[in-house]
């Protein structure tokens, strides 16, 4: 507060107690004026004390302070008051940098984790497009290793029906030798039509051995896939090792059968081995057949939680932009822009 500039004394004024406060302007500068009783030994005022005081210094701290609120409320953070303003308005004004130096950190803070939250939505995004691709591709994979296996299942079906008829053959054989005193030609006849049979069956095998190998490439090119799926393709790649350790079966069974149409010529039994060796050749397509139906499940479940995945992707990435379009507005210490702290107070 300034000094008192004006002492007017006014007498026989009449009233017990009297203050009053206005506002003057003298040469471009803020007054105010204050009125003071003076009372006599008699408790009467017998005259006034008029004491003005200059207030400018002081109408001129609260504009400043004023301005500096509003831009804050207009989102600009970095303000500071540097300069001392009038002692009666030190306090508002510290005030005032601490409101604003705990807006800016947090709003700093706020838009740091909208950035952050949408560069990691876009990533997810991404991943989540990159699965159902992958998963689109496995589901071309099964399709092709189910192809596969029911073409096995059907040579496996055929074997079993050729190796039966080899065996009741081989049963007509011994009954019409035991019955005929023919025993040697019927025998080198039934045998001459084993071989035929046996090398049918040869040929048969070695195509049971090729899709074999085949199914094993693509189970193994599923399980490749259902890695790459990560998280979702996990059950892709239980089913995908089962079908590699049906099919390998499904090869050791085909070189069984082998072994056993080789030694069909020497003893009949064989031919019984290899009906059996045949029925569990069968059953293990049977399995492998189940496995593929388990993939045809799994497939499309990976494929709907995929496109949940994308959905709640692309939803977060809308949040995200909302959220920083939200705290784009206000302009930070840290943020883009600003370089430095600005300041206020010198000029009113």
């Amino acid at each position: 507060m300034g000094d008192p500039v004006v002492l007017v004394s006014m007498r026989n004024a009449g009233w017990a107690h009297f203050s009053l406060e206005t506002n003057a302007l003298t040469a471009a500068r803020k007054f105010r004026a204050t009125y003071t009783p003076v009372f006599n030994s008699r408790g009467k005022v017998y005259k006034v004390i008029k004491v003005a005081t200059d207030i400018s210094p002081r109408m001129r701290a609260v504009k400043i302070i004023g301005q500096a609120i509003k831009r804050l409320a207009d989102g600009d953070l970095t303000l500071r008051l540097t300069e001392v303003l009038d002692p009666v308005l030190e306090n508002t004004r510290l005030d005032v940098n601490t409101a604003a130096q705990a807006l800016d950190e947090t709003m700093a803070g706020i838009v740091a984790a909208a950035q952050a939250l949408s560069e990691n939505a876009a990533v997810i995004s991404h991943v989540s497009e990159s699965i159902a691709s992958n998963g689109e591709r496995q589901a071309a994979t099964a399709e092709e290793t189910s192809a596969a296996l029911e073409e096995i299942n059907s040579t496996v079906k055929d074997t079993t029906s050729r190796t039966l008829a080899t065996t009741r053959l081989v049963s007509e054989t011994r009954s019409n030798a035991e019955a005929s005193g023919l025993v040697v030609g019927q025998a080198t006849a039934a045998m001459g039509e084993i071989a035929g049979s046996s090398r049918e069956i040869e040929n048969i095998i070695g195509v049971i051995d090729e899709i074999a190998l085949q199914t094993n490439l693509l189970a193994l090119n599923a399980g490749v896939e259902a890695a790459r799926a990560g998280e979702a393709g996990k059950g892709f790649a239980v089913v995908a090792q089962e079908v590699r350790d049906l099919a390998q079966r499904s090869a050791s069974a085909a070189k069984d059968i082998k072994g056993l149409i080789a030694r069909s010529a020497e003893a009949v039994r064989h031919g019984v081995a290899i009906s059996i060796a045949a029925r569990d050749q069968a059953q293990g397509i049977g399995e492998i057949n189940g496995s593929i139906g388990m993939l045809d499940k799994v497939t499309p479940q990976s494929a709907a939680t995929v496109e949940e995945a994308s959905a709640a992707a692309a939803s977060l990435a809308d949040g995200a932009r909302d959220l920083y379009g939200l705290v784009s507005r206000f302009k930070t210490s840290l943020g883009k822009g600003a370089t430095a702290t600005h300041s206020m107070g010198g000029a009113a």
